[in-house]
């Protein structure tokens, strides 16, 4: 199953292109056939200044997205070989739980936080089952419930932003 991750940083491509400098050419090259494989990973490549994403402003970079474990597994490796020695830090968390209990502060993606809540949305769609909903309801209670959760339960279909775009049309 993917899951949802964030990945911060606080590397820069600078720092990261320098380091890239001390690896052979052919590393470099599997390095970027790797990135490039992460287009499908639904990644948004964002700067970050601890609070909130913005275009440019920040000494962070943010990355959220979807992807299968062995492919952060191996960000882990490149990230930690590339940047070995350098200053700074990266850090990955797993937000999959979180999104998929409706717990999620979308308030930190700023610009674009709409378009990573149906990302997520999205994501709720394909993966919600009901042991998750059930296992909310054992954390939290059943108050925590969103309607959209409720709706889920009672096998109603799920309304999420992109319906509603679709209904404007």
């Amino acid at each position: 199953m993917k899951r949802v991750y964030r990945i911060i940083t606080s590397y820069t491509h600078e720092d990261t292109n320098e380091a890239l400098k001390n690896f052979s050419d052919e590393f470099v090259e599997e390095l970027m056939r790797f990135a490039e494989s992460l287009i499908w990973c639904e990644f948004y490549d964002l700067k970050y200044d601890g609070k909130i994403c913005h275009w440019s402003n920040g000494d962070m970079q943010l990355h959220v997205g979807i992807a299968d474990e062995e492919t952060i597994e191996q960000f882990k490796y490149y990230d930690d070989l590339v940047h070995d020695g350098i200053e700074g830090f990266t850090s990955i968390e797993d937000l999959t739980t979180e999104v998929l209990h409706s717990r999620h502060d979308y308030g930190i993606y700023g610009f674009i936080k709409t378009e990573v809540q149906m990302t997520f949305e999205e994501y709720i769609r394909d993966y919600l089952t009901m042991d998750i909903v059930l296992d909310k309801v054992s954390l939290y209670g059943g108050d925590s419930l969103t309607d959209n959760e409720k709706r889920f339960l009672n096998n109603e279909p799920m309304i999420f932003l992109i319906d509603e775009f679709k209904e404007e049309e």
